[in-house]
């Protein structure tokens, strides 16, 4: 059946009412709250993003990056434990996106045969040849079309496997002059054993900036927060055919310790985030870490999907609270620290 021009106008235009109530309508109560009552209005707005609400959990300790503390009253899962339960299979989850990541950290391959963005690498070239690649092979793609690995910042978790995609499929790395300069900096940059060699300078992106494979386009945005030059992304996916808008954010914990100033930059990229979300119409949030954005259990969902059953990823307006979500608690997380220094 098809439908008229005139009515999918219709449908857009409500669409786009919607997504920018759904932003701005906590706008005007966003000022001078306390810690309780902004982590009140983040957990109330993130029913749909179980993975996120710990953020507002006002108890928990702020450490930076890195550090290894741990907190009695939340251990730590044993490896053992989470090394037991089964892998993640590679995944199409939609006609031009596929999970090639584990359970621990995604990796996105978005693109056509005309070429692929691979979005984050993992931790190591062992995983980015056994889980990515492998992966890859398995939902019968081919890797050496990947064109472009996409680093959502500079975290060994997320760059970590770039150095055997890069080399054995001559994909180039992209990532924002803060993150490189991250890594360019001893002092700054974070190092661990269990994560592979650091990208050498390639593409530097930018603000606003849309990286192009014949087919497939990516916006950049950046988001600043997490590390000082994470960035964000929108593009396209398509569910048998009809097309549909994802915002993926590119960094997620408050990993800097109790900095109100780094919060209060975070809850400001993720306002920002949302906003622009809004006038571009998503109407699905990814996340590099499956479990933030729920992409385990998405997957599960749609793996048993009915012919006529919704996609499970595909939120409508809905998927714009993630951004408030993120902002809610961001500033939460400020204004107690704010509030434990006076």
């Amino acid at each position: 059946m098809s439908i008229s021009p005139s009515l999918h106008a219709k449908a857009c235009l409500v669409f786009g009412i919607l997504s920018s109530l759904a932003v701005v309508s906590h706008a005007d109560t966003l000022k001078n709250r306390t810690a309780e009552a902004y982590s009140s209005a983040g957990i109330r707005d993130g029913k749909d993003f179980p993975g996120l609400i710990d953020l507002c959990d006002l108890s928990k300790r702020l450490i930076v990056a890195g550090q290894r503390e741990s907190d009695p009253a939340r251990p730590r899962p044993e490896r053992s434990t989470r090394e037991a339960l089964p892998p993640l299979p590679p995944m199409r989850v939609f006609d031009n996106l596929f999970f090639v990541g584990n359970r621990q950290v995604s990796a996105w391959l978005l693109g056509t045969d005309n070429g692929y963005f691979l979005i984050d690498a993992m931790n190591s070239d062992r995983q980015s040849k056994s889980i990515i690649s492998a992966g890859i092979l398995t939902l019968g793609l081919n890797p050496e079309k990947i064109k472009y690995i996409v680093i959502t910042h500079g975290h060994g978790d997320h760059y970590g496997g770039q150095n055997y995609i890069a080399t054995t499929y001559g994909a180039r790395v992209a990532m924002s002059e803060a993150d490189w300069q991250l890594l360019e900096d001893p002092a700054q940059r974070i190092e661990n054993p269990n994560w592979g060699p650091r990208p050498l300078r390639d593409i530097v992106v930018k603000d606003g900036e849309v990286l192009q494979i014949p087919g497939t386009d990516i916006r950049i945005l950046e988001t600043p927060g997490h590390t000082p030059g994470t960035i964000s992304l929108i593009f396209k996916v398509d569910d048998k055919g009809v097309r549909h808008t994802a915002a993926l954010w590119g960094g997620t914990g408050f990993n800097f310790g109790p900095d109100d100033v780094k919060l209060r930059q975070y809850a400001g990229s993720a306002a920002r985030m949302g906003e622009i979300a809004a006038k571009q119409g998503v109407d699905v949030f990814l996340s590099n870490h499956p479990n933030r954005d729920s992409s385990i259990e998405k997957m599960a969902r749609l793996n048993s999907r009915g012919l006529n059953d919704p996609h499970p990823f595909v939120m409508g307006p809905s998927a714009l609270k993630a951004f408030s979500v993120l902002e809610q608690c961001a500033l939460a997380q400020a204004a107690r620290v704010e509030s434990d220094t006076q």
